[in-house]
């Protein structure tokens, strides 16, 4: 069995560079996995440990999972709505994953461990996106409290269009309710056809005991693998080295805190040199190559200012900081910092000041 035939990164669940819980839609907790929930932004989302009473994936190694907790109905049911978790592959990893995705006799497998508080049938739909995206819907059906293993071959298709480059190339979405704006009672499952945001699934639950009308509801998931074949392998356990440098092509997070020589605390991350009385700049060189470059790639940073995170160390001084933003972002393999204060016009070097200081790049699909 080759190795890195797993086209889905941190499909075990154990990497979260975010947080290890967050509350809100997009990506916020466990790495490359992105949630939405309608408008609701009570949504909460987390990199929740597994034990020994999580029978199934616990005995194949897994010791972490995804899960998402339903915090309000007053979205969800609306004929609008909808409550998904998103994994996107890029598209060059599709391109030269060995599926031949126009063959009809070649396929692609998908399996995962789920696991939800409420028995009900959900829907996982693969959207290719390039061309005239192609859509491919199929059930998930679980009982409750109870970890299933879901398994799915499927077919390739004439006119998929996957482009061998860095952007989105197949987008997997796991519906846990959609509005009937986006679903009817005659989709076709387990069949490629055009992608059509008013028939994406068939018709979900809306009565009884269903996720999106129960304000406690869950959804867990773990061991997600995608492999060009027909039929599923055993999970490709990888070192959480080898996943986390695998994610920083998407996100990076660089936290602080230790102290630096010379200086009870504080963390130097980058030398700088000011070119005037209040600018400096710095490269900073990224732990993996980003996906892409230039606008892309969205920087943060923890609070500037009073809140005491980050000052620039100058002439034996310690400076404040007024602003950091990243300057030039087009080469992905060094971000260009641009630190704002009153300075000394000499080299300089900025340091985090705070045990939660951190610098981020996002440049997920």
């Amino acid at each position: 069995t080759k190795s890195f035939r797993n086209l889905i990164i941190n499909g075990a669940m154990n990497v979260a560079q975010r947080s290890t819980s967050a509350t809100g839609n997009g990506y916020a907790s466990v790495d490359r996995f992105q949630v939405q929930f309608g408008g609701n932004t009570g949504v909460a989302q987390a990199q929740v440990a597994l034990s020994s009473s999580d029978t199934g994936p616990w005995e194949k190694g897994f010791r972490n999972c995804f899960k998402v907790t339903n915090a309000s109905t007053a979205d969800e049911t609306s004929t609008s709505a909808e409550a998904r978790i998103t994994y996107n592959i890029e598209a060059q990893d599709i391109a030269c994953s060995g599926w031949e995705y126009n063959n009809t006799s070649s396929n692609l497998t998908v399996s995962c461990w789920f696991k939800s508080n409420v028995a009900e049938t959900f829907y996982m739909v693969l959207r290719s996106r390039d061309g005239t995206n192609q859509g491919y819907c199929t059930p998930i059906t679980l009982a409750a409290n109870t970890w299933t293993k879901f398994t799915k071959t499927i077919p390739g298709a004439a006119n998929i269009q996957i482009n061998n480059d860095n952007g989105e190339g197949l987008a997997i979405h796991i519906y846990l309710f959609l509005g009937s704006n986006s679903t009817t009672s005659s989709h076709t499952n387990n069949a490629w056809a055009a992608y059509d945001g008013s028939d994406t699934t068939p018709d979900f639950e809306t009565s009884g005991s269903w996720f999106a009308g129960d304000a406690s509801s869950t959804f867990q998931m773990t061991g997600f693998q995608v492999e060009a074949g027909d039929s599923a392998t055993d999970f490709e356990h990888k070192s959480y080295q080898d996943e986390l440098l695998r994610c920083m092509r998407y996100y990076q997070k660089h936290t602080y805190g230790a102290s630096i020589p010379g200086n009870s605390t504080g963390t130097a991350v980058v030398t700088c040199v000011s070119y005037n009385s209040s600018n400096a700049y710095g490269g900073f060189p990224t732990t993996v190559p980003f996906r892409s470059g230039g606008t892309d790639i969205a920087f943060s940073h923890s609070t500037v200012g009073g809140s005491g995170h980050w000052g620039y160390l100058e002439n034996g001084a310690n400076k404040a900081v007024s602003d950091i933003d990243a300057q030039d972002r087009t080469t992905p393999t060094t971000i260009s910092l641009q630190v704002q204060g009153t300075l000394d016009d000499q080299v300089g070097t900025l340091r985090a000041d705070h045990v939660d200081a951190y610098l981020a790049w996002d440049n997920e699909l």
